[in-house]
């Protein structure tokens, strides 16, 4: 879940896409800006405490070229300010944003093994279908599960697992 910080700043770049560039692009360019800042040398640079902010907002001009422009001064605020490390709950937030005026819902589904692609669309379809919304899953791998899935939707779960079944069995006898 993104920071208060980090919503506000996704919030205000949501409202300038809509205004001026489109969703699309900007959070397209934020994802680009994501992988630029996640380089283990750009990220040592903008860590240092002995690069000034100058420099750092310098280098980083040069390695934001061709972003549009509200990515790229946001990336530039979030520099100049200290910030950088908020990137990535920003585009997070943002991408959020996007799904949710869209429609799309986000859903985190946790199971014991990796979901491969195929698995991953079969719960997304089922979803769909359930819930009357386009989907967006994100796997996560979570071996304490023992077996099953845990499904989240905002606030909501959905706990399938072997590890709940099994803790439903033992209040049950106990």
């Amino acid at each position: 879940m993104a920071s208060a910080l980090a919503r506000r700043y996704a919030e205000a770049c949501y409202d300038v896409a809509r205004e001026r560039v489109g969703v699309e692009p900007i959070g397209a360019d934020l994802e680009r800006a994501r992988e630029i800042l996640g380089d283990p040398r750009v990220r040592a640079v903008m860590a240092n405490p002995r690069v000034t902010i100058a420099e750092r907002s310098s280098a980083l001009a040069g390695l934001l070229t061709g972003l549009v422009a509200p990515a790229r001064n946001l990336v530039m605020l979030l520099v100049t300010h200290g910030r950088f490390r908020l990137l990535d709950e920003v585009v997070e937030e943002y991408g959020r944003l996007v799904d949710e005026a869209s429609g799309v819902l986000r859903i985190v589904a946790r199971s014991a093994v990796p979901l491969d692609r195929d698995a991953s669309r079969r719960i997304e379809g089922v979803l769909a279908v359930r819930f009357g919304r386009a989907v967006r899953l994100e796997a996560v791998h979570d071996p304490e599960i023992i077996g099953g899935l845990v499904i989240g939707i905002g606030d909501r779960v959905i706990d399938d697992s072997v590890r709940s079944h099994l803790q439903q069995l033992q209040a049950a006898t106990a």
